[in-house]
């Protein structure tokens, strides 16, 4: 990973798809990153939360803007430079904040006297993969007969994510900002964006999915890629709400493609939305990758 043609922090650029590569070989081999600096989730919020990207030393800094404050996020490399830098960072920047930090630099942090908060609204679910492709037992039951209502009402068809799908399914999102009103929501307008980015250089990106089509039209899409060598990190799940049982039925449908791979479903985090969260929560996630704030 060669990082020297990047500026250097606190000079920064914009985000291009020249970067692509080298935030994919970054994160790639960072320690212990969080879900929020992968690839996908970099690249397709970039122009929502104005990143940009620098280096020091070999670790790449992302920065961004929130409601008009800075923040940069756990620098990607090793986990001793990581330290380093993020001390650098604030002794640059004393009113910086970092978000979306792991707990492993949480507790590095902490003994070296930075403030931590718990960073709730981001803590992502992860999820047996088998559990969620079998959905077994008692507590699964609701989801169960949501899924028979749903294939007794429709005849639906699975298919990969390919090139010409993450076409469809860009058209897709636009129909489903439509219904959900979005120009009348900014963060929902932010995610539309962010999502069709992603779908643009979903192959660069290392993305995989699938896609639900019913008479002809896609009427769900489920987007994500490998974290890890034994966990998958959805990072997009769109239904049109019309089909009842749609979600449950595109959740199951990628969990039973992604169980015989990968142990764990990372299904990212709930932003503090209550209906998410309840959504997320339903699902008995098997633990929570806590996260925490970081500041002086």
């Amino acid at each position: 990973m060669d990082v020297n043609g990047l500026p250097v922090y606190p000079e920064a650029r914009p985000i291009g798809e020249e970067d692509i590569t080298l935030l994919v070989s970054a994160w790639r081999s960072a320690y212990f990153p969080p879900s929020d600096t992968s690839p996908a989730n970099i690249f397709g919020w970039r122009c929502a939360y104005d990143y940009n990207i620098s280096r020091w030393g070999d670790s790449i800094v992302i920065s961004g803007r929130y409601r008009g404050r800075k923040f940069v996020f756990p620098p990607l490399g090793s986990k001793n430079e990581v330290v380093d830098v993020v001390r650098w960072l604030f002794d640059k920047e004393k009113d910086l904040i970092l978000p979306c930090a792991p707990l492993w630099l949480a507790k590095e942090m902490v003994g070296l006297g930075f403030k931590i908060a718990s960073d709730r609204a981001n803590w992502d679910y992860v999820y047996r993969s088998d559990a969620l492709a079998n959905l077994s037992g008692e507590k699964y039951h609701a989801k169960r007969n949501l899924i028979k209502q749903f294939v007794r009402n429709y005849s639906a068809q699975v298919e990969d994510l390919t090139e010409k799908v993450c076409k469809e399914a860009i058209r897709f999102s636009d129909k489903w900002c439509v219904q959900r009103d979005c120009e009348k929501d900014e963060s929902l307008k932010m995610e539309r964006c962010a999502v069709q980015e992603m779908l643009r250089s979903a192959p660069s990106l290392g993305l995989s999915g699938i896609a639900v089509k019913i008479d002809g039209e896609i009427c769900a899409i489920a987007v994500g890629e490998e974290a890890s060598p034994d966990t998958y990190l959805v990072h997009v799940e769109k239904g049109n709400h019309q089909y009842r049982g749609i979600y449950q039925f595109i959740n199951q449908k990628l969990a039973e493609r992604v169980a015989p791979l990968y142990r764990w479903i990372n299904r990212e985090q709930d932003l503090g939305r209550d209906g998410l969260r309840r959504a997320k929560l339903s699902y008995h996630p098997s633990r929570m990758e806590k996260k925490f704030l970081i500041s002086l």
